[in-house]
């Protein structure tokens, strides 16, 4: 275990924070903190089995976490704690394992009383399996419901001004795609994040007119929970709290929205589209104009495709749908400083170090002798799997880009001029 204490100005690089008693690495009451290209696996358990957090950050402000990634035992993995002004940038996790108390107190990105901070270009991947995510709920262990994102507020900290722009989100087992609430959460933004393949939906409880969810320009798809629990894509508790705009909402085994201001969305395939909430300008169902966006503009997660139904017939003649080509954020900036919260003209793809990252997560195995056996030898980590060329091994990149059964484009890994 790392703990730093009232540090100022303090920059960590290429450091691997492995098997820890408890949490791995600790952060308070400091300012002015980079941690770039760090890796993080297996945190520690109490006695009671309750999993440690990799990175802890409270009372932190101007930090950046950048190009980093974890995996194993964890409950938050990335927990920001009563801070401000932090950026997670270009961060990754898969959620293999981590027991936690309470109502499914873990996940992947964690803004807890944590206010004007960004998550940019950050993915959370091939979760493990439901036997190893888990919950002490009434004093027994129960199966957990983990949140890719979480913001809300811890006390007298509210959680203000949180933005996330770029982040995928994909095959992440029952987890929530994200959860807001219940109060002191105003200007929260998601917009240009792709939420695929997960167990429930992105949840708001806040009943405060002033905490409006604003999530626009997103691709969200393939909810389908085995209980039938918030398997949608986006809802409220509260109509009015919650708006989507320029966004694609495909495949929820439930409603897919509730209680949302729905605005120039395509829904398609979804159990039922609409409860509660209002409608204007979208393409579904129930108002005869529903087209496929997987026929129609939607080949790749990523991006939308030039030319199509979902190019340019957005507001203010923008796409339906996400759009992650390029990096957020110029490298190495704190909060504030030039470039910060910018698009840039960096391509993000193929994503950094990508080859290191399946490396470490291929190689990780976990067995308690209880449940089965974890392997890191999965998904984008797989050492078989192959890209629908069938002449290159599968990478973090053609993983994500294929995963809707299109080869990836070859400009990508330059193999051709497009």
């Amino acid at each position: 275990m790392c703990l730093l204490v009232e540090r100022s100005y303090l920059w960590l690089a290429g450091i691997h924070f492995t098997n820890g008693s408890d949490n791995l690495f600790t952060l308070t009451l400091s300012d002015h903190i980079k941690i770039q290209r760090c890796a993080f696996s297996e945190a520690g358990q109490d006695s009671e089995g309750v999993s440690g957090d990799p990175l802890l950050m409270r009372y932190v402000s101007y930090a950046l976490v950048e190009d980093c990634y974890m995996w194993g035992n964890g409950r938050y993995r990335y927990f920001i704690l009563d801070s401000d002004h932090i950026i997670l940038r270009r961060c990754l996790d898969r959620y293999d394992r981590g027991t936690s108390v309470g109502w499914s107190n873990q996940g992947s990105f964690r803004f807890y009383g944590t206010s004007y901070s960004l998550l940019q270009n950050c993915i959370s991947i091939d979760a493990g399996p439901a036997e190893h995510t888990l919950t002490f709920a009434n004093g027994q262990l129960a199966r957990a419901q983990p949140k890719v994102f979480w913001s809300s507020p811890n006390g007298s900290y509210s959680a203000n001004h949180n933005e996330v722009h770029g982040l995928i989100t994909l095959n992440t087992g029952q987890a929530l795609f994200g959860f807001v609430g219940n109060s002191a959460v105003d200007h929260t933004v998601i917009h240009n994040s792709v939420f695929w393949h997960s167990g429930r939906a992105l949840w708001t409880r806040s009943t405060d007119a002033a905490d409006l969810l604003s999530l626009h320009h997103c691709t969200m798809g393939q909810v389908n929970d085995p209980d039938n629990h918030h398997d949608r894509l986006a809802e409220a508790d509260v109509l009015g709290l919650l708006r989507l705009e320029n966004s694609i909402a495909y495949g929820s085994g439930d409603t897919a929205l509730r209680n949302v201001i729905s605005n120039y969305n395509v829904l398609y395939n979804n159990h039922t589209n609409y409860s509660g909430g209002t409608r204007s300008h979208d393409y579904s169902s129930d108002d005869n104009n529903e087209i496929n966006p997987l026929t129609n503009g939607l080949r790749y997660l990523p991006r939308i495709e030039d030319n199509s139904p979902l190019a340019g017939s957005g507001s203010n003649g923008s796409n339906r749908g996400a759009t992650i080509l390029f990096q957020v954020g110029r490298s190495g900036s704190l909060y504030g400083e030039e470039g910060y919260n910018q698009l840039s003209n960096e391509p993000l793809w193929p994503w950094p170090h990508e080859a290191e990252i399946k490396a470490h997560l291929q190689a990780y195995s976990y067995n308690d002798g209880q449940r089965p056996t974890i392997s890191g030898d999965r998904g984008f980590a797989s050492s078989t799997a192959q890209q629908l060329d069938g002449q290159h091994d599968v990478t973090l990149t053609s993983y994500i880009w294929e995963y809707l059964g299109n080869t990836m484009p070859c400009a990508i890994y330059q193999r051709c001029q497009e």
